[in-house]
């Protein structure tokens, strides 16, 4: 299975994971550079959004 994901992520530009735990088992099991790899948020941020309005 690593080796398919390799093939599809070391061609990609960017890969977006969910969690820092995921980023780290890509890195360590060398998927894709470390600098390819971004962490994507998912969540809502409360701040800025506020379902009363």
């Amino acid at each position: 299975m690593w080796l398919v994901l390799k093939f599809l992520h070391r061609a990609a530009d960017l890969t977006l994971v969910p969690s820092v735990a995921i980023g780290k088992d890509l890195e360590e099991a060398r998927v894709t550079a470390a600098n390819k790899i971004r962490l994507w948020n998912k969540g809502v941020d409360s701040e800025s959004f506020n379902p009363r309005y």
